[in-house]
């Protein structure tokens, strides 16, 4: 192939131009990362791990990709190409960069250049060495604005943190303190009175406010039946926007209620990330914008929600000391501010938490206290729920007491609050229902039904092939555990690997 002379590269651009490719940000690569639910700190982290694996150890910073994912990208080095090509197995130009020079095709004569075109397979392009200017830092830097929710650039969002009083994490690598362990004055989201607007800015007023708060409602309707691999997106998105428009806010008054629902969308694009996804670190990211923008919003019973969900993170993982430390400020912040479904949803997970790190009699007694706040509801002085804790009611209150008498042993108790919460659950409730028929699934494994324990396997399978849900697989498996330890027949085995191998084929 003929060298490409200056002229024709000329020719190249100014017809991609002509061509309509100037859309704002490079998009294909953006959502190359977040197909794969990584934060832009996650890209750099699997780049690295990447270019180690196939023999080219190359760092990289969060600043460099968000170059990479900004309006004018610059072409990566050669050797920067090659690790991204392994890394997402499409070629360059489908990342949304633009080669200068010409794709060598393999068993070409050389270039002219002085480099065989073979050279530059594992790149994919070739590249003028006067054209490969563009530069690298190679520090490592892993922290990033956890206001960004794993999307496109923290412009406009490390200042309001900065100025609420706390150190937050920058894309020059520095660290923050933990959420969770920083008083409302020091946590809050807002900007010094003598601020002014980034230009272009939006104009923040009621109606905008209005029109993002039925946004964040439509977001909390369509979980129910949107997969969460499809709503993560959108919603991370939505936050992002909101943290934006948090800091072009000159109203206190106006802030204060824009930061509810940016509290509610970051909690809900946390909740799918953890829960239906099993994307900790992100879900820690959305998290942190939630607990920050609901203490901003002065909202005392989504502060302490926001803190609840938090403690299943580090219970999940075993961690006794920080959950049971994240359920108590939970309680602490919210004490007095919340009705009697909270106040019973919140005993309920602290119940949960209590089974998974083993202490039986505190999950009994706090599932009692679960029962006694919900009982109250009708009582004077005891109000319903807020609009966002769609999530919890008196057939989800059984789901949690069927887990932690399992937990317990205490099998016939168990089975009868299980099999309530599945007549009871409401018919969007798919998702809970996986996780209700795995657990029923692990009581009669218990009980020696091992091939009735099977059938209802086969069953939440079944409706994860329907609603996908992280939490309801994690379930399943540790039945398919429990019933191949109990030496199950082979033939009821097989019927239920069967159906797991198929399952995992739609996994998002």
């Amino acid at each position: 192939m003929p060298q490409a002379t200056p002229s024709r590269q000329g020719q190249a651009r100014t017809s991609s131009k002509a061509g309509g490719c100037e859309n704002p940000g490079n998009n294909a690569l953006r959502q190359l990362r977040l197909r794969r639910f990584w934060t832009q700190a996650d890209f750099a982290a699997a780049f690295e791990a990447r270019s180690r694996q196939i023999g080219r150890p190359l760092s990289l910073s969060v600043r460099q990709v968000r170059r990479w994912e900004s309006d004018n990208p610059p072409l990566p080095l050669p050797a920067y190409q090659a690790v991204l090509e392994a890394l997402f197995g499409v070629p360059i130009e489908r990342m949304g960069f633009q080669p200068r020079w010409p794709r060598e095709e393999s068993g070409l004569p050389d270039t002219g250049s002085g480099v065989p075109a073979q050279a530059h397979r594992g790149a994919g392009v070739t590249r003028s060495p006067q054209d490969d200017q563009e530069g690298h830092d190679p520090v490592k830097r892993r922290q990033f604005m956890t206001g960004a929710v794993a999307l496109g650039s923290g412009a406009g969002v490390r200042e309001p943190y900065r100025e609420a009083g706390y150190q937050a994490p920058d894309y020059q690598g520095s660290t923050h303190q933990d959420p969770a362990n920083r008083g409302t004055a020091e946590a809050n989201l807002r900007l010094a009175e003598h601020r002014v607007a980034a230009p272009g800015a939006a104009r923040v007023d009621s109606s905008l406010v209005a029109g993002y708060a039925a946004i964040t409602e439509q977001h909390r309707a369509l979980y129910w039946s949107v997969p969460a691999s499809s709503m993560f997106a959108p919603v991370a998105a939505h936050s992002e926007l909101g943290v934006g428009l948090l800091r072009a806010a000159d109203s206190p008054a106006l802030r204060t209620r824009l930061a509810l629902p940016v509290a509610e969308s970051a909690l809900l694009a946390a909740r799918m990330a953890f829960f239906d996804l099993q994307q900790p670190r992100l879900a820690d990211s959305c998290f942190a914008v939630a607990l920050d923008a609901a203490r901003e919003a002065a909202d005392r019973a989504l502060t302490g929600a926001v803190l609840a969900h938090m403690a299943f993170v580090p219970a999940f993982a075993g961690r006794a000391r920080r959950a049971r430390d994240l359920i108590a400020r939970a309680h602490d912040e919210s004490a007095a501010a919340i009705g009697a479904v909270q106040r019973s949803w919140m005993y309920a997970v602290e119940s949960e938490i209590e089974a998974r790190l083993g202490d039986a009699a505190a999950s009994g007694e706090l599932i009692s206290r679960s029962e006694d706040a919900l009982g109250a509801l009708g009582s004077p002085g005891h109000g319903g729920a807020p609009a966002w804790l769609d999530f919890y009611d008196a057939s989800r209150l059984t789901g949690f007491k069927g887990y932690c008498r399992m937990a317990a042993g205490r099998t016939h108790e168990a089975a009868a609050a299980l099999e309530y919460t599945l007549r009871t659950l409401q018919p969007s409730a798919g998702k809970q229902r996986s996780v209700t028929l795995a657990d029923l699934a692990h009581v009669r494994a218990q009980q020696g039904e091992l091939e009735e324990s099977a059938r209802l396997l086969g069953s939440a399978i079944g409706q994860l092939h329907r609603s996908w849900y992280a939490t309801g697989v994690d379930r399943v498996d540790a039945v398919r555990r429990r019933l191949a330890a109990l030496n199950t027949p082979a033939r009821v085995l097989a019927t239920v690997e069967e159906a797991r191998y198929a399952l995992e084929r739609v996994r998002p």
